[in-house]
Order: C-alpha cells, then structure tokens, then sequence
C-alpha cells in the first residue's frame, strides 16, 4: 500500500443483517491488517473488542489507528432537545470513553471522534466541552480527538458555505474531521481544497455501496439487509452511474445492465477505452475519494471487497481527465 486507506463502520449487527458472522467480519479484519491497512473504524464496542483483538494478536497496537465514535446522548422517553451540552454532556463523553477502552483493551484510544457543529464553538457551553475533551487526552484516555461534521445537514438548511467556514476554526483540542464524502456527495470538495487543514476521513466514500456497481433495480439482498431502504429511483440512479462510468473501467459494472434506462445508456456510451484506468468501480470511487485529499474508510465485511480498497491503495493518482470524466457522469 503507498496510500492510507481504512476498513469503516465496522459493526456487527449490520454484518449479521447482511448474513456475515463475527466470524466472517474478523477474518477481513486480520486479512486487511496483514495487507497492511492500519485504520480500523469501529461503529460501536463489540466492534471495537474485535478490532482491539486483532490489533494485539498481531502486535499492531503502537502502529495502527482505532477510530471509536462518541454517540449523541439520548435520555430514553425524553424528546430530543438542542442545547449542545444536553446532546454530547462531558459525564456522558467520558463514560463512552471509558466503555470503549474496556472493549478493546488498548492503553487509550487512538482517535475518538464526536459529532460537532460549528455554531457550537461560539455558544457558552463550548469550553466546558472542549476542556473535557482535553483533560480525557491529558490522563492518558484519548491520544487524539476527531470532530464528525454533518455537512448534508447544512446543505438542506442552505447553511453549507458557512458550515465549511466555521470548519477551518475546528483545532484544538481536534486533529482530524470526518465527513460524508464521495464522488456522489462532493459538498466536503471545497474543504478539502482548502491548506492547513486537518486530516480528513471521508464516510461512505461508496455512497452506501451505491458506487460499488453491483447494485440496480431487482438486487437480491437478505430480508433484514439495510440496503433495503434503497428506493428503486434510487437504485436506478445508481445503475445510471454505473453505466456512464463503465467506459473507465476494465470489468463492466453488473449495475450498468440492471435496469432499462442504465441498457440504454450503455448504447449511448459504447465506447470503450483501450486502457481504462480502474479494474472495478468500486476502485475507481476509492481513488477518486484519494485523489481529493482524503483518507476513505469504505465498509468492508467481506474478505473478498478488500481487493478494491488495496488495489486503489497502490494504485497512482488518476488523471484530471479522468476526475472530470467521473465528476461530468455523476452530475
């Protein structure tokens, strides 16, 4: 691998929806680490005692990162209020904290990451946030802090531009940002066009796994599958980026035939390159999420959807023709 690339939203009740075991979610962790990814995302603590398993059984502790996530706090029947100190309260921060650390058993947590918004850094509440976050780094319980940032939430309240602004004040105590990013969803483009920048994690660089190719109209998926909740103009979108992304990639998406509209795209757009630049179009998404300047963490449960993410790893960056190409079929 010459380019950073993660293993995300590792959760174990979405596998079993999915019809994987713990088992099968652990070989593809310890297949990825001996391929040599080192950024493992866990979405809650029975992930991260798997990934924490992995990490010390091949003595990866000091060489790899562990992302766990801080939820929003949530009082069972209560509603849902808006104040940032009742969503993340510093008591609730730190026994999040302390659960995770339990479950995976390293001496602290490499990178915690809590949901944030950037009108947040003016209000009252703020400092007594921020010096939680710090003091839970100074006793040796969080090495670094990632700030989630929410930007579709922006986007729909017309507050993106000022979002991605705020975004440049997020410092200290934070090292890192984590955002929804891939060549479907590009609102994150202009942060990370920005310099002096904190290191950004792109979430669902394959938008769901709708820029993997394999889904369209009629996919077969097991009864409790989440993907379930992908509506057929949804799908037959997808299949439409599938079939205009095809002529950049050696293997043709099975997406690009799954539907009428995706058919007769695939005639419009015959051509073929004699040399396109990707294998698959699930490589072809990761390197493009690379390309911009962010570290993908792709969800990959199965052993056999590793080869995409290393491949897009080792892979050189692609042409601008080509990012234009990808950005001009996707709209």
């Amino acid at each position: 691998m010459h380019r950073p690339i993660g293993l995300g939203d590792i959760d174990l009740a979405c596998a079993a929806d999915r019809n994987l075991t713990a088992t099968d979610v652990a070989r593809a962790i310890d297949e990825a680490l001996d391929l040599g990814v080192t950024t493992l995302e866990a979405a809650d603590d029975d992930a991260a005692r798997l990934c924490g398993d992995a990490l010390r059984a091949k003595r990866l502790r000091d060489r790899a990162t562990l992302i766990t996530h801080v939820p929003i706090f949530t009082r069972p029947g209560a509603p849902t209020r808006h104040r940032m100190l009742d969503r993340l309260p510093p008591p609730h921060v730190q026994e999040r904290v302390e659960s995770a650390l339990r479950a995976c058993r390293l001496d602290a947590l490499p990178l915690a990451i809590i949901p944030v918004r950037t009108a947040w850094i003016d209000s009252s509440g703020w400092p007594e946030l921020a010096g939680a976050l710090s003091r839970l780094v100074r006793e040796g319980k969080v090495m670094q802090w990632g700030a989630r940032l929410d930007l579709a939430t922006a986007e729909r309240d017309d507050r993106l531009d000022d979002e991605l602004a705020e975004a440049a004040r997020l410092r200290d105590p934070f090292s890192a940002l984590a955002v929804r990013f891939n060549a479907c969803d590009r609102s994150a483009a202009p942060l990370l066009a920005t310099t002096d920048r904190l290191p950004v994690y792109a979430r669902e660089p394959l938008a769901g796994g709708l820029l993997a190719g394999t889904f369209g109209p009629g996919v077969k998926l097991s009864p409790r599958d989440d993907r379930h909740a992908f509506d057929t103009p949804l799908l037959e979108r997808a299949a439409g980026f599938a079939a205009r992304l095809s002529s950049l990639v050696r293997d043709q998406p099975p997406a690009a035939r799954s539907c009428d509209s995706a058919r007769a795209i695939m005639e419009q757009t015959s051509t073929r390159r004699p040399d396109p630049p990707a294998i698959t179009l699930a490589e072809l998404a990761l390197r493009y999420v690379l390309d911009r300047g962010a570290l993908p963490l792709p969800r990959l449960h199965r052993r056999e959807h590793l080869a995409d993410a290393i491949t897009a790893a080792s892979a050189p960056p692609l042409s601008v023709d080509t990012l234009a190409a990808i950005e001009r079929a996707i709209g």
